[in-house]
């Protein structure tokens, strides 16, 4: 039971519109530090789809709180993603970004 293959297969899913699938990788990103790797994966796989619940994700994962790593790649995917300008200069600011 590899994560990454689980991953991979629910971010496939979600791009047909599998609701559970986002919830997986909802679940995926919000990893404390013990699952810090599997939580930037899951970021790193939802900045490639494009829909406002992975944007949302992005903007809670890159949310002060969260693994370093984790955050650092959500505010990377809301770029590639062209989030609003005003959603993307208090990371300007933030010293751990």
């Amino acid at each position: 039971d590899d994560i990454r293959l689980r991953l991979e297969a629910a971010a496939a899913l979600f791009m047909f519109g599998d609701r559970p699938a986002a919830e997986l990788l909802f679940a995926a990103a919000m990893g404390g530090a013990d699952q810090a790797m599997w939580a930037m994966e899951a970021v790193l796989i939802l900045s490639e789809i494009e829909d406002p619940y992975a944007i949302d994700v992005l903007k809670t994962v890159s949310a002060e709180g969260h693994h370093l790593e984790a955050r650092a790649a959500a505010v990377w995917g809301l770029g590639i993603r062209k989030a609003p300008i005003e959603t993307m200069i208090p990371f300007l600011d933030d010293l751990d970004t």
